[in-house]
């Protein structure tokens, strides 16, 4: 299960359910993500009045670069692709960019990949985290974007923070 607001709504997704709450007159609505597979494990981040739910993976299935956006003001449902299949994948928005960040590509392994997708001109980027790992943390302030912790693929527990500054493209480590 995973949980984000937008435009005054929760959204708690699992599966390929989505559940919307609207906490100040306390009604729900429900929608399904496009058809297929039920994907477990996809990441969900709000940003522009759109809602992403991105990768997932199923045992039966495989993992998924299906990223579903649901338009709030529409109501209605689009599609994208990540260039990575994914499941555990993080999202954050920033400045009019959604962040697709880590997860694993195999089940067993993990990415240091972040996809950068800017909604005003429909185009992506990439950036690199400094080592391929899932689990950590992640929290945007200003015009910054953090990483934080996790478990690389060693299985071995990561204290690195990096943090991205979106307005002069460096990294650096706290």
């Amino acid at each position: 299960d995973v949980i984000t607001e937008e435009n005054g709504w929760i959204f708690f997704a699992h599966g390929n359910i989505v559940d919307l709450c609207n906490p100040v007159d306390s009604t729900w609505e429900s929608f399904q993500l496009s058809e297929g597979p039920e994907r477990n494990d996809l990441g969900i981040a709000s940003c522009e009045g759109k809602v992403f739910f991105a990768g997932g993976g199923s045992p039966d299935q495989g993992l998924f670069n299906k990223i579903d956006v649901y338009d709030i003001a529409s109501g209605t449902l689009d599609s994208l692709s990540l260039g990575l299949a994914r499941t555990r994948v993080a999202c954050e928005c920033l400045n009019g960019k959604v962040y697709f960040i880590g997860g694993n590509f195999d089940f067993f392994s993990y990415t240091d990949l972040i996809e950068v997708y800017d909604i005003g001109e429909n185009t992506w980027d990439s950036l690199f985290m400094d080592e391929n790992k899932i689990g950590f943390a992640t929290a945007v302030l200003g015009t910054k974007l953090y990483v934080a912790g996790g478990i690389d693929e060693r299985e071995d527990p990561s204290s690195t923070i990096e943090v991205y500054d979106t307005e002069t493209g460096e990294k650096e480590f706290l």
